[in-house]
């Protein structure tokens, strides 16, 4: 009996993970590809594809680790297959033993989105300081490169997009779907023309939760002279929340 070229595919319903990172759930497996060859003594061999064997389910035990904005999963895993071959009557089951082992890395805050020059000459910068790890909570919205003593606030959403000179500003909206604004937490540039805010994650809008491996992106509107009073902004930032 050869078994060759197996691989598996697991799937499981969500499974909670405690506060220590240990977790234990019910995983079923399928196997994406394969070939079970059977060659009895002084006969003929016969060969059958494995693709969509599933295993009984399997009680599944293991850990989840956060390193920084890093997520590293371990768990052993005793699955078992039962296999038939019509064609030489023979049958039999596979235990298949080993341990499952995955990394996840957040990826890094980026921008995107073209940026019109504001009164200074220049385009005003998004940026960040902290990390954004939730448990840190130390995540900062940035902006840099505005005009003095402007005010403004950011917006974010689920979705990029780019709709130029958008309602008259002199800007660029770098953002589609929904839309949501923190109008409530109104900054001014001062005369360095810098404005930073904390995400506020006890006070986003309505229905707005920053989870675990979600992406949302914020961009800066902000009031200018250019050279009649109008608005502008910045480019856009991706975010990708860690643990």
């Amino acid at each position: 009996i050869s078994i060759t070229g197996f691989s598996l595919t697991l799937d499981s319903d969500p499974i909670p993970v405690g506060p220590t990172g240990t977790f234990t759930g019910l995983v079923n497996a399928v196997a994406a590809s394969g070939t079970l060859t059977i060659t009895p003594l002084g006969g003929t061999a016969t060969v059958a594809d494995l693709a969509g064997a599933e295993s009984m389910p399997q009680m599944i035990t293991g850990t989840v680790a956060t390193i920084g904005t890093s997520i590293s999963l371990d768990a052993p895993l005793d699955l078992t297959f039962d296999l038939d071959d019509p064609a030489s009557g023979a049958s039999g089951t596979v235990n298949l033993m080993g341990d499952v082992a995955a990394d996840y890395s957040t990826p890094p805050v980026s921008t995107y989105c073209a940026v019109e020059p504001n009164s200074t000459g220049a385009p005003a910068v998004i940026g960040t300081s902290g990390t954004p790890s939730l448990s840190s909570g130390s995540l900062e919205l940035t902006g840099s490169s505005l005009p003095p003593n402007t005010v403004g606030y950011f917006l974010f959403a689920e979705n990029q997009g780019f709709v130029p000179l958008f309602g008259g500003s002199s800007g660029n909206l770098c953002l589609s779907g929904q839309l949501f604004r923190l109008s409530g937490f109104v900054l001014s540039s001062g005369g360095a023309g810098q404005v930073s805010l904390p995400v506020p994650y006890d006070a986003l809008p309505a229905g707005v939760v920053f989870d675990i491996g979600d992406t949302w992106n914020f961009q800066y509107w902000y009031r200018d002279q250019n050279p009649t009073p109008t608005s502008n902004t910045t480019g856009g930032l991706t975010v990708t929340f860690a643990p």
